[in-house]
Formats: structure tokens, C-alpha cells, sequence
């Protein structure tokens, strides 16, 4: 088993290279191309601050002793890792939303029927992302304070299987949506037009 010593040494190394290519592609953006961010940047910045707030929430699990010793339920705890499904759940669409994004930039307008496909992609990816971010809040019912609940046996959106096999299953779907009906189509059209 991996000590939650390295696991949180790994996640901050991790940021911090990932802050740094996110700094050199605002740095690239801004200088060379425009003066001004777009809609790609801020989901990415967005989604970088998302992956902060993970890493503090791990680095909060981590110092209270809860990382090695899973069954630590105090209310404090339960609500970080409340946080956390947020925190992670968010964070993994916001990349997606800049990916659609720039296809959205670079595909061709009068491709209609990429298009067509385009907008059916970012509808499933929304409407993913709003499925996700629904059932985080409200698998244990209207009252979302049930999951910091310290009485045994208590419903914890954190812990649930069927919540992370749905929340995997369409962060899944839409990472293959978006692979088979958009890059590979993209592709195909962009190298017809290269070799005409």
C-alpha cells in the first residue's frame, strides 16, 4: 500500500507541474496570440483552481490523520471529503468543457454534420456534468448534511459505489464521444483537405 506520505507529496508535485504548463500555455496565449483570454483558458484556469482546492482538501484529510485510517469519522472530516467529490468531480469536467471549446474554434462551420455532432457532444457532456454534480449532492436525499452524519451507518455520497460507478461511466462516455466523434472525424476532414 502506498504511504498517504508519498500519495500527498505526489498530488503537490503533480500541481505544481501541472500549474506550470498551465502558465506557459497563458503565457503563449496572451504573447503570441491575443491579448485577451478565451472560453478554453478560463475552463482550464477554473479547473486548475478546482485541482487546488482537491490537493488542499487531501493535504487537510492527510494532516488530521484520516488518510491512513480510513474509518476516522469526525464531522470536520465527513465534510472535506464531502467537499472532495466536488472538488474532483468538477475538476475532471472543466478540462473537457476547454476541449469543446477549442473543437468548437477549429471546426469548420460549414461541416455541418460535425457540427451537428459537436453540439450533441457538448449537450451530453453538460448534461453529464449536471447529472454528476446532482447526484453528489442529493444521493442521500434533500439534505445534503447527511453526508457529514456520524452515526453508523450513515448515507456518504463519498463512500457510495453506485456513485462513483455513475460518475466514471459518464466521465467515460463523454471522453469517448468526444475521442470518436470529434478528433477521429476532425482528423480524417483535416487530412482530406491537406492532401487536396
Amino acid at each position: 500500500m502506498v504511504s498517504p506520505v508519498a500519495v500527498i507529496a505526489a498530488e503537490w508535485t503533480l500541481v505544481t507541474l501541472a500549474y506550470v504548463f498551465l502558465g506557459l500555455r497563458l503565457t503563449v496565449r496572451i504573447t503570441q496570440r491575443q491579448t485577451s483570454l478565451i472560453w478554453s483558458e478560463v475552463w482550464l484556469v477554473l479547473g486548475a483552481l478546482w485541482l487546488l482546492g482537491l490537493v488542499i482538501c487531501d493535504t487537510l484529510t492527510f494532516e488530521a490523520g484520516a488518510m491512513s485510517d480510513f474509518n476516522t469519522v469526525t464531522v470536520h472530516i465527513l465534510q472535506v471529503r464531502f467537499a472532495t467529490n466536488y472538488l474532483f468531480d468538477a475538476g475532471l469536467y472543466f478540462p473537457k468543457m476547454s476541449m469543446l471549446t477549442i473543437y468548437f474554434h477549429i471546426m469548420p462551420r460549414h461541416e455541418r454534420l460535425l457540427r451537428w455532432a459537436l453540439y450533441c457532444v457538448a449537450v451530453f457532456t453538460v448534461s453529464s456534468f449536471a447529472v454528476t454534480i446532482f447526484m453528489d449532492t442529493f444521493l442521500c436525499g434533500a439534505d445534503p448534511s447527511v453526508n457529514w452524519s456520524t452515526e453508523p451507518g450513515a448515507c456518504s455520497s463519498f463512500s457510495s459505489e453506485l456513485l462513483f460507478r455513475l460518475n466514471w461511466s459518464l466521465c467515460f462516455s463523454t471522453e469517448a464521444m468526444r475521442a470518436f466523434r470529434q478528433s477521429f472525424p476532425l482528423i480524417t476532414h483535416l487530412s482530406r483537405k491537406l492532401v487536396c
